[in-house]
């Protein structure tokens, strides 16, 4: 039996009243703030919700804007091609109109100071920048891509000094977008190929050895002979194709599409051996002096094609550079469609993000805003049993051993 006496009635009826009245202020504050909790305990599961939805927003967030980044970059490019595509149009018709064996001295040479104007052009749009940095130099943004070297407003010779990178951006997880072409790739309308002069038919690997080709590491082992390297080297998937003449007795490497490729030593002298290239420099510029190599640049060829202007040479203008005009037209339009599709699946990645963003924002908002029709519910309700409490308070407290003390 336990002994109950007025002091306890009180006690729990204080109790009740703190707890209804904590939830009466707690509830309050849930409608005037909008916010359904203020610490982590008041309602842990939906804490937890809101640190995911957050978690995802701040990821959907990155991978917007970094796709927003790559689409400005990709539409900057598109354009630079485009008004090279229409410059290379206007070239072509320049080298119709100079393989007419009717036109005199002037005639040739205002069609060669256009050539010049035109060309200018080209060399400023392959040192382009875009936000201070530049559109071509692969990885070495910071820096013009290619050297040009003019006498009297006339291009006498071009250096490609970038690299062979690739600007990338993570649009997703695992998911990466390159939003820049080197201008090894762009400014090249011919295949290169590179023929050292030594003999290299009975060429043996002496020690394990790594070799480089446009980003590509291969390995090679001691007593591979000249046909494994080939294999080697062709199954790299490097750009290049490596094959052995046997009429002529000699070794070759070509690009399988236009390119400047690049070529290097990591582990061992292998390249330096075989006569490909010199231990003084460093990609492109690097192929041994004593290699024959075939093929040039966009400058290279229009530096041609003022040369044939210059000496009127009628077979040169309508065959070989006219051909070049189409090749140099063909691979800028590749690479136009190239960028377009990237642009296009950037595109694509940033309307994704921006319904995620809403789809997030919504969900984060219901885990962390109040439930106002709830709140007044459940405000309401308590307000009614502190009522009920206080009502019933006032009768325990009316009735003390001093009502019958009398």
């Amino acid at each position: 039996m336990y002994r109950i006496s007025t002091i306890m009635h009180s006690q729990n009826m204080q109790k009740d009243m703190m707890r209804l009245e904590g939830k009466i202020f707690n509830t309050n504050n849930k409608i005037s703030s909008g916010i359904a909790f203020t610490r982590p305990s008041e309602d842990p599961e939906n804490f937890l919700s809101t640190l995911r939805f957050r978690d995802s927003l701040d990821s959907v967030k990155k991978y917007m804007n970094n796709a927003q980044n790559a689409k400005e970059h990709l539409d900057y490019i598109d354009s630079s091609l485009n008004h090279m595509t229409q410059i290379f149009q206007r070239l072509r018709e320049l080298v119709i109109q100079g393989a007419n064996g009717t036109l005199d001295i002037n005639d040739r040479e205002n069609i060669k100071k256009e050539v010049l104007q035109l060309t200018a052009e080209i060399a400023n749009t392959a040192n382009e920048k875009y936000n201070g940095k530049y559109l071509f130099s692969g990885f070495e943004i910071l820096r013009p891509p290619f050297i040009l070297t003019s006498i009297d407003g006339e291009l006498q010779s071009v250096f490609y000094v970038g690299d062979t990178g690739e600007m990338t951006a993570d649009i997703g997880d695992s998911n990466k977008i390159a939003f820049t072409i080197p201008g090894n790739k762009i400014f090249y309308s011919e295949n290169q190929t590179i023929i050292p002069s030594k003999n290299l038919s009975n060429f043996i690997v002496q020690n394990d050895s790594k070799i480089r080709i446009n980003n590509i590491d291969i390995n090679l082992y001691k007593g591979d002979t000249l046909d494994v390297i080939i294999e080697r080297i062709n199954r790299a998937n490097a750009g290049v194709k490596a094959n052995f003449d046997i009429n002529t007795q000699e070794f070759y490497i070509e690009t399988l599409y236009p390119h400047q490729p690049f070529l290097e030593d990591i582990d061992g002298t292998i390249l330096q051996d075989m006569g490909i290239i010199d231990n003084i420099g460093k990609p492109p510029s690097n192929i041994s002096y004593t290699a024959r190599k075939y093929g040039g640049s966009l400058f290279d060829q229009l530096i041609n094609f003022s040369k044939a202007l210059d000496s009127n040479d009628i077979e040169s203008l309508s065959t070989r550079t006219l051909a070049f005009m189409d090749q140099s037209l063909e691979n800028i339009l590749r690479y136009q469609s190239e960028v377009g599709a990237r642009a296009q699946r950037a595109d694509l990645a940033i309307g994704q993000y921006e319904n995620l963003s809403v789809l997030f924002q919504d969900q984060l908002s219901n885990a962390l805003e109040t439930d106002v029709t709830k709140a007044i519910t459940d405000l309401k309700s308590f307000e009614l049993m502190h009522q009920a409490t206080l009502q019933i308070g006032s009768k325990i407290y009316d009735l003390t051993l001093l009502n019958f003390l009398k």
